[in-house]
């Protein structure tokens, strides 16, 4: 299973637009769309990263490459708690990258296009306004498990839980411990970004599905499901002698034996 997850509405974070649906997709949905557009159309203006994780750092230090100024607007005191060192350590050396903590994006600004947005002190509980051209959104993402209707375990946030980190209580068999991927219900297992605990890239998918494959042929030997020997397709039943196995007309190739160490001396 690998359903993955959704970027969550920016509504929820206290703007009143969808993900890429404010002022004709000025605002995207992170790194992967937008940063991409900034850079196809070598966008100058200032940008704002509404974002404390370190996805969004990385974001802010590939948008200053082209943009005038980019702003990180955290709800939080600091960085600290959500980033490396080294990272924050790049963008307090960065000129055109600035830090604004215990704030909130409250609104968006604009007719046409984006062109500002509203900004809260929550400290002071104070508003004030940034003239931006571009917005970007790292506010988190939901598990597209809402179809399985808990028939599955998952966590607090519904992301999947797969292997020892299930509570024995949740497994539908207990007599049986669930492989690293596995979840609650033998057999079927889960990977990528609707797994709990997994780190949502890419290539983190990949090389867990690659693994997935492993973990089923294991399942279905530990059941006895697995065919260790099975039928040929002409329906004969047996395996392929080497002559069979064989291309016609094609012939194995013999590598020429090496000399000893001697014969060469």
């Amino acid at each position: 299973m690998a359903t993955g997850s959704l970027f969550d509405d920016v509504e929820e974070g206290g703007v009143s637009f969808k993900i890429g649906q404010a002022n004709n997709a000025a605002l995207y949905p992170g790194l992967g769309l937008g940063a991409i557009v900034c850079r196809a159309a070598k966008v100058t203006d200032e940008m704002i990263l509404a974002a404390a994780k370190a996805v969004g750092g990385q974001a802010a230090l590939f948008l200053s490459r082209s943009s005038a100024e980019v702003h990180i607007i955290i709800r939080g005191e600091t960085l600290d708690t959500s980033m490396s060192r080294y990272l924050i350590d790049q963008i307090e050396r960065d000129p055109r990258i600035s830090v604004t903590p215990r704030t909130q994006v409250t609104a968006l600004l604009g007719t046409d296009q984006l062109e500002g947005v509203q900004l809260l002190d929550t400290s002071r509980q104070q508003t004030s306004a940034l003239a931006v051209r571009g917005l970007f959104v790292f506010i988190g993402a939901r598990p597209a498990t809402r179809w399985l209707a808990g028939q599955l375990a998952q966590d607090n946030r519904g992301f999947l839980l797969t292997g020892t980190s299930i509570p024995q209580a949740q497994l539908d068999d207990p007599s049986r411990m669930p492989l690293f991927l596995e979840t609650s219900r033998p057999g079927v297992f889960a990977v990528g970004d609707v797994r709990s605990g997994s780190v949502k890239r890419a290539a983190t998918a990949i090389g867990e599905g690659s693994m997935a494959v492993r973990l089923v042929f294991e399942r279905l030997q530990a059941t006895g499901s697995a065919v260790a020997d099975p039928p040929r397709a002409d329906g004969t039943g047996r395996r392929p002698t080497p002559a069979e196995a064989t291309p016609a007309g094609s012939r194995q190739r013999v590598h020429p034996r090496l000399p000893r160490a001697e014969q060469l001396s």
